[in-house]
């Protein structure tokens, strides 16, 4: 009985084993933000650009599906094309400020990506005179 539970047990560390290499070789893509987070300023109707600059640090190609805000008062362009590990790319996040009242703005854009996790959230934080 003993040795068929040391069996078991050995079989078992050597799956584990095997499901740790596994994952440290697996390539994948990683989107790096260097700013999550931009800060602005504007009187209301006026437009604002805020630019997300990021880079691929993974192991494979990045792709961005798709970068949607969470009202109608943005309009987002990022790349269509897959970004290539250690490469850099922006995401614009084009706000119209025409759309909300005076006082403070926070706004929100969610990319969806080939990466783990799936989602980044972007934000837009401001005040509006």
């Amino acid at each position: 009985m003993k040795s068929k539970y040391n069996s078991f047990l050995a079989g078992l560390v050597l799956c584990v084993i095997f499901i740790i290499i596994s994952c440290k070789h697996h390539k994948y893509a990683k989107i790096k933000f260097e700013k999550d987070e931009i800060l602005f300023s504007a009187n209301k109707g006026e437009k604002v650009v805020a630019t997300y600059q990021f880079r691929n640090d993974g192991k494979d190609s990045l792709a961005i599906i798709s970068a949607n805000g969470t009202c109608n008062c943005t309009d987002i362009q990022y790349p269509g094309k897959p970004i290539a590990p250690g490469d850099t790319a922006s995401l614009t996040v084009n706000y119209n400020s025409a759309y909300d009242s005076a006082g403070g703005v926070i706004k929100r854009v969610l990319v969806e990506s080939n990466t783990d996790p799936i989602l980044t959230i972007l934000v837009l934080k401001g005040i509006l005179k």
